[in-house]
């Protein structure tokens, strides 16, 4: 809920109704050897070039969210990811993911407060 006499936002409901509501995608730029993704800053979906194998470190939003962040391989590819411990996946096994030249992997997560519990689509042409 945003308070315009505070310039905050606190948290709350919203219904849309029948209407859509659309959040831009935030581009963290190149990701080097390490990228911090801000959730709580930078909102619920985000974008990384990976240009070198990439240690991933998170910034909680604000409470439960459903995120999601692209990942971009560079014009070398072949780069992988190294994920934070609170994220945990199916089977408990992080993806492999797609290393060829300037494809893009989708990650989703949902936050519930504490972990990310995090699943994959793979190999997307750009």
């Amino acid at each position: 809920i945003y308070n315009k006499t505070t310039d905050t936002l606190s948290p709350g409901n919203l219904n849309m109704g029948a209407g859509l509501a659309y959040f831009s995608e935030f581009d963290n730029g190149d990701s080097g050897a390490a990228d911090t993704i801000d959730w709580a800053a930078n909102g619920n979906k985000q974008k990384s070039t990976l240009t070198a194998n990439c240690t991933f470190t998170f910034t909680a939003p604000t409470g439960p969210a459903s995120l999601l962040l692209k990942l971009a391989q560079d014009g070398v590819g072949s780069r992988t990811v190294t994920w934070p411990a609170t994220v945990h996946w199916p089977s408990g096994t992080a993806p492999t993911l797609t290393t060829t030249v300037s494809r893009i992997d989708i990650i989703t997560f949902y936050f519930d407060g504490t972990t990310y519990f995090g699943s994959t689509i793979y190999n997307f042409v750009a």
